[in-house]
């Protein structure tokens, strides 16, 4: 019987974005690497599970390998919990934003980029007040009135973090810290 392999990252002491950052260098390894895989949060946001076909044992433990000495030379903090099962058909991605299509990055918002990211991205503008993020939305199809919400609330032309997991979009408008570089509005 065909088997796969599945990989557990839990968050511990990591943040949504390492964790992220890793599970999507992974399943970009995985692809290069002529494999398949399906990534998704575990459920309440306590983690990420891959699950990865079509790959070698040992091609795949050298990913991790390079995965787990980068976070040793980060000083940051990475479980890998690892095994093997049978293999069953991955999920179907059409319905959500496939993990590594919408990578979490910091851009300024602008209408061209409003428009062009892909159904069900979040956006969260950086600009705060009360501490808390003055326009976070999941984008739909309906986009000029999420528009003119953005310029109600100032948010036009600074950064914003443009990310597609739900868990990573409420930590990221509720925990809301303003950091080095981030805009205040009073």
């Amino acid at each position: 019987m065909k088997k796969e392999t599945v990989i557990y990252l839990p968050r511990l002491d990591a943040t949504f974005f390492e964790i992220e950052g890793y599970a999507i260098a992974l399943c970009r390894f995985v692809r290069d690497s002529g494999g398949q895989v399906w990534a998704g949060w575990i459920k309440g946001g306590y983690g990420v599970v891959l699950r990865i076909q079509n790959i070698s044992r040992k091609l795949l433990k050298i990913g991790t390998s390079i995965l787990i000495n980068f976070a040793i030379e980060s000083w940051e903090t990475l479980s890998v919990i690892e095994r093997v099962v049978n293999a069953t058909p991955l999920p179907d991605n059409s319905a959500e934003i496939p993990w590594g299509t919408v990578w979490l990055c910091s851009q300024r918002l602008s209408k061209r980029l409003t428009f062009q990211l892909p159904n069900g991205a979040y956006l969260v503008s950086r600009v705060a007040r009360s501490g808390r993020s003055v326009f976070a939305v999941r984008l739909g199809k309906h986009r000029e009135g999420l528009w003119r919400q953005a310029v109600e609330a100032k948010a036009v032309g600074k950064l914003c973090y443009i990310s597609w997991s739900a868990p990573q979009f409420d930590e990221q408008k509720d925990l809301w810290i303003p950091t080095f570089g981030s805009q205040k509005v009073k």
